[in-house]
């Protein structure tokens, strides 16, 4: 979809373009607007956006492994009289924290 959409707009321009310059100024927007939206853009934007979604990703991956790394814990200790492991709720806050201040800023630039 991305570059369908700037595909049509990109042979509009580019059937109205007169001269080779107007068709290199038609196609140098085209690949601009298509890097824009593929998140590939040196523009500082999306540069700041691509850094927040991989913030987002990797406080759940974050969250995941101190998931799995209690779900060990509790596996080891219910062979003995034991209560079971948990996630410690004050590492499981800050990285909840961490993941909430990346997707409201994800919102808000989107």
């Amino acid at each position: 979809r991305v570059l369908e959409t700037s595909w049509v707009s990109f042979q509009k321009e580019l059937g109205r373009a007169e001269t080779l310059d107007a068709a290199r100024d038609a196609h140098a927007v085209f690949l601009d607007a298509t890097c824009r939206q593929c998140l590939v853009s040196p523009d500082p934007t999306w540069t700041l956006l691509k850094g927040q979604a991989k913030a987002a990703l990797v406080a759940a991956c974050d969250l995941a492994s101190l998931g799995a790394r209690a779900d060990r814990l509790a596996y080891a200790t219910s062979f003995e009289n034991t209560p079971c492991a948990s996630v410690p709720e004050h590492e499981a806050e800050e990285i909840a924290k961490r993941f909430r201040r990346a997707r409201s800023y994800i919102l808000r630039v989107v």
